[in-house]
């Protein structure tokens, strides 16, 4: 669909990138000296009860209480990153064109970035992105690998966000972050109607990507990959596998921070690809990444890893990665080569209505 607001026409001779005033807008609104446009706006909860609920939070001392640590613990995991600075030329040099647009889920407004080729915007094709720790989409704008290896190969457009409390000055939380994602997947089902959608989680993404994903209603005329590439399964396991420290997996779980990757992953039907640092040597593993075959990235433990957890799941596709990988490497021209072949050939066994 190419005109989904009078704000965000993605073709023809009114398109948002065919503004004279196109590239100024743009560095105006990365640099946050004018305000992006709200272009979507969704409700996944009850107003009357979210009301309540909010009122209930600022009368109650230990809600009160459990409010500010919840979001002191959520500082901890997200780290957020001041970066803002985006080399538009370079992005602009291969033709790609970004719109910084702001979303709505429920009252809360998040950043997010839609980004493509006139060429490709109509094509049906999308990848959402859902980044790690410290990752925004200014960082994620950036990273040349993702635009010209990954997304190139793919011949995808791509939607980016960043989690709510991303220069929006508001404190992070869970839920926020979650309601976020699905109001992402909405916005590409319903209003720009997408044929086929590339869901890309990265670590904590990933983590974000299987919570979000949780008892949504996928539809049946759109087909659907999901790729969570270095993720734990459980990030309270996670936590206290990295640190040996248990009382911090505990104050995860204890003030609601906890997310269990792998019980989403293993309800979800759709085609999924799990990206995991490993000894084993080849690229796509059909069958399983057993535990003596996966390697510790510096992040994630083969005992924490979401691979370990549905190693016996024949409805996964286990994609290894060499072992001089770790957390925070770039995937190689090869395995990204692979990773996309496999994407593409995931999206060609599926049947739509």
């Amino acid at each position: 669909m190419s005109n989904i607001s009078n704000n965000l026409i993605l073709s023809g001779e009114k398109a948002f990138y065919n503004s004279n005033n196109y590239t100024q807008n743009t560095e105006r609104e990365l640099s946050f000296k004018a305000s992006p446009v709200t272009v979507y706006s969704c409700k996944l909860e009850n107003r009357i009860f979210r009301i309540v609920k909010e009122i209930f939070s600022y009368i109650f001392l230990p809600i009160i209480v459990y409010r500010g640590l919840h979001a002191l613990i959520g500082r901890m995991i997200i780290q957020k990153s001041n970066n803002r600075k985006i080399d538009l030329k370079e992005i602009e040099a291969n033709n790609w064109k970004i719109k910084l647009i702001t979303m709505e889920v429920d009252g809360i407004k998040f950043q997010a970035v839609i980004m493509g080729k006139p060429n490709t915007f109509n094509n049906g094709r999308w990848t959402l992105h859902s980044g790690g720790i410290k990752e925004t989409i200014h960082s994620t704008l950036n990273y040349d690998l993702f635009r010209e290896k990954f997304l190139k190969k793919l011949n995808s457009n791509a939607i980016l966000f960043n989690a709510p409390d991303v220069l929006m000055g508001a404190s992070p939380n869970r839920s926020a972050y979650i309601k976020a994602y699905k109001a992402m997947l909405q916005f590409l089902e319903d209003k720009i109607q997408a044929k086929e959608i590339i869901l890309d989680g990265y670590s904590l993404g990933g983590g974000i990507q299987g919570e979000g994903l949780d008892g949504h209603v996928f539809k049946k005329n759109v087909k659907y990959v999901c790729i969570k590439n270095r993720t734990f399964s459980c990030l309270q396991s996670a936590v206290k596998e990295k640190t040996r420290w248990r009382f911090l997996g505990f104050l995860i779980y204890l003030f609601g921070w906890n997310i269990d990757t792998a019980s989403s992953s293993k309800k979800l039907k759709q085609k999924e690809i799990i990206i995991q640092a490993s000894y084993a040597q080849s690229s796509e593993l059909n069958s399983s990444l057993t535990l003596r075959q996966l390697k510790n990235d510096g992040v994630i433990t083969p005992k924490s890893s979401l691979a370990a957890s549905l190693n016996k799941d024949k409805n996964k596709t286990f994609f290894a990665l060499n072992n001089k990988h770790k957390h925070s490497s770039s995937l190689s021209d090869n395995e990204i080569s692979s990773l996309t072949k496999l994407v593409n050939k995931l999206l060609l066994q599926q049947e739509t209505a």
